[in-house]
Formats: structure tokens, C-alpha cells, sequence
């Protein structure tokens, strides 16, 4: 009889082990397309290759332009005297997901400076039957059933922040309002609290869409840097039909302006239906400063500004700024403490971080 127990109880452990498996993969998410460019030719991932100059969208193997490994992406916008110069790769996954995880990193050339407007990642949504139905439509307004667009771009706030820039989705979406001169230009939505890009510095960023139930304001879209949750968008309504969905990635620098050669690096990209994360801690310099209102020194203002961002965007990571990994205000008191004792130092706040992961 003791035997019999024992072979049942090891039995049932043995199922609960492959049980936890079985889950964990599943939670890993499956994944719909990745390149770290280490092998084969760009025309063997990308099935979309464009640069305004011949050359400018190429594989990198200069090992400071190269985040791991031998190689990475180079797109450079060429100086075009005031024109638009583009590079660019795009990758379909058709017919398509509901919800996709895309994690890249990227670095900007140390000279970077778009001017004020850019377009960088794009994510687009096609009909299941027509790859192309997103194709064409800048300045127009989705119907629900044609497409949906966003990207994550830098902006430089008409020369309010150094280039390249704060972070912020630029979206096409049916409830978009009209530009002043009559166009439905992507609209621009960013945190309280711009998160300003360095240039010449690897950056690890992970776009989240999660599209809506067709007639319900459910959907959703949120980026992070360097693991840190930055911002969630909620309650927007992508489309009316479940034939609309996410099938479309491009990498890409596309300058209106350009007039001068602008260049960004890209490395090991994952598309997953579940968060992917960096491949690494955070580097110190992403989690460590007090400057919440970017005026360039620390100050009551920022304890006001941290106070802000707590209550209207709390799902920010950089309100967890004692990096206790709660939302409390204990962070605002741990940042009157620090600014006391002279802690705080220079910097801003788009380089502060917090929580991690999703």
C-alpha cells in the first residue's frame, strides 16, 4: 500500500511539472517574426526595401553601430535640400493577430537632428484580404473597415527638446480629428512626462496593439524603453470589422525636411503575442534622475510634476521612482529626501525609470 501511495504522489507531482511547462510556454508567447540580421541578405526578411539613395538601407557590420552579435540595420535619410528623404524595410505577416508584442533596439547617429518632424516604427492594419489597403492613405481618416496606422516616433516639440527628440504615437484611427488645413494627419498622443531620446546610445524599445472588439472602445496601445512601461493608451477604437488586423511592421527613417544625412541603427527585433522585454537590465543612466518637469534643474516643481504623473498616467514606470516597485507616495517623498541631501544632480526625467516588465 505505501508503495502504491508513493507511485501515485509521484505520478501526480510529475503531471503538476508538466503542467507548469505547458503554461509557461504558453505564456512566452508565440513568435511571429524576429531578425537580429546576422544572417542572410535583408531581401530574405524584409519583403520591402527603400532608401531615397541607393545603399542607404543596408546591413551594418561596424561593431560600434552593432548592439550584439556581428551586424545590424542601417537606414540613413540622405540630405535632399529640404525634401523628403526616406529608408525604410517593411515585413507582412498576413492574414494577421489581434494583439502583437514588437521589441527592437536602436541607436541614433551622434549628429542626428530630423529637424521637427519624422516618421520612425510604423505599425500598420491591413484587411485580411488585401495586404495593400493601409498603402496610400496619409491625410485620410479610417473608416473601420479600410485600415489603422500608428507609429512610435520622436518629436521635437517645434525646438523645444534636443534632437532626436520625446517619444510619442502618431496614429490613424476612425475617431482621428482633423488637421487645421482640412487633412487627417496622424494624431499625436505622448505621457505627461516627455521621455527624451539621447543620440549615440542604445536604447531597447517594446511597442504594444492590442485592437478592439469590432464596436467596442477596447483597444490599446503602449510603449516601453529599457523595460520601463512609458505609457498605455486605452479605450481606442481601432476598427468595426474583425477583418481589420496587425500585419504590418515597418522599420524606417522618413524625414519631411531633410537636410542632412540622418542615420538610426536597429538590432534584434521580436514580434511576439507576448511581452518580450529586453535582453538586459536597464543601463543606470535610464533609471536615476529627479528633473520631472524638464527645465533642466531639480526643484519643487518636479515633486509637483511626479505628484501629476502619479495620479493621471500611473501606469508609468517612472513614478516608481524609489523603484520599490508600487505606485505610492512614498516615491515623492523619497524625491524631497534626495533633493535635500543634493542626490539629484543634472538630468531629466525622460531618463528616470521604475517597474519593469509589463
Amino acid at each position: 500500500m505505501k508503495e502504491f501511495i508513493n507511485n501515485c504522489l509521484a505520478l501526480y507531482l510529475a503531471s503538476q511539472v508538466l503542467l507548469l511547462v505547458l503554461c509557461a510556454g504558453r505564456l512566452r508567447g508565440e513568435i511571429i517574426f524576429s531578425d537580429d540580421f546576422e544572417t542572410g541578405n535583408l531581401s530574405d526578411h524584409w519583403e520591402e526595401i527603400k532608401a531615397t539613395r541607393q545603399g542607404d538601407a543596408e546591413l551594418e557590420t561596424r561593431s560600434e553601430y552593432v548592439f550584439e552579435g556581428t551586424r545590424s540595420l542601417r537606414l540613413t535619410a540622405v540630405a535632399n535640400g529640404g525634401q523628403v528623404a526616406l529608408a525604410q524595410t517593411a515585413h507582412w505577416f498576413m492574414p494577421g493577430y489581434d494583439q502583437l508584442y514588437y521589441r527592437w533596439y536602436a541607436k541614433f547617429s551622434a549628429d542626428f537632428d530630423q529637424g521637427n518632424f519624422m516618421h520612425w516604427v510604423l505599425i500598420g492594419g491591413n484587411s485580411i484580404y488585401d495586404k495593400w489597403s493601409a498603402s496610400g492613405k496619409a491625410g485620410l481618416r479610417p473608416t473601420g473597415r479600410d485600415f489603422f496606422a500608428t507609429s512610435l516616433e520622436t518629436w521635437r516639440g517645434w525646438g523645444r527638446y534636443p534632437p532626436p527628440g520625446a517619444m510619442n504615437f502618431y496614429t490613424y484611427f476612425p475617431e482621428m480629428t482633423a488637421s487645421p488645413d482640412g487633412y487627417y494627419w496622424g494624431n499625436q498622443f505622448q505621457p505627461r512626462v516627455p521621455f527624451l531620446i539621447e543620440r549615440n546610445r542604445w536604447y531597447c524599445f517594446e511597442f504594444m496593439v492590442k485592437l478592439n472588439q469590432p464596436g467596442v472602445h477596447d483597444g490599446e496601445q503602449a510603449f516601453w524603453i529599457d523595460g520601463v512601461k512609458i505609457y498605455n493608451q486605452k479605450d481606442i477604437r481601432w476598427r468595426d470589422v474583425d477583418f481589420l488586423k496587425l500585419n504590418l511592421f515597418w522599420f524606417s527613417v522618413y524625414i519631411h525636411e531633410s537636410r542632412q544625412d540622418n542615420t538610426c541603427w536597429f538590432d534584434n527585433l521580436v514580434i511576439s503575442t507576448d511581452y518580450v522585454g529586453p535582453l538586459a537590465a536597464a543601463p543606470a543612466a535610464t533609471r536615476q534622475c529627479c528633473d520631472f518637469d524638464l527645465d533642466g534643474i531639480s526643484g519643487r516643481t518636479d515633486f509637483m510634476q511626479l505628484l501629476l504623473m502619479k495620479r493621471d498616467e500611473p501606469e508609468d514606470g517612472r513614478g516608481d521612482y524609489n523603484r520599490d516597485g508600487r505606485n505610492t507616495i512614498a516615491d515623492a517623498l523619497q524625491l524631497l529626501l534626495d533633493q535635500r541631501a543634493g542626490k539629484c544632480g543634472s538630468g531629466i526625467a525622460a531618463l528616470s525609470g521604475g517597474r519593469t516588465g509589463k
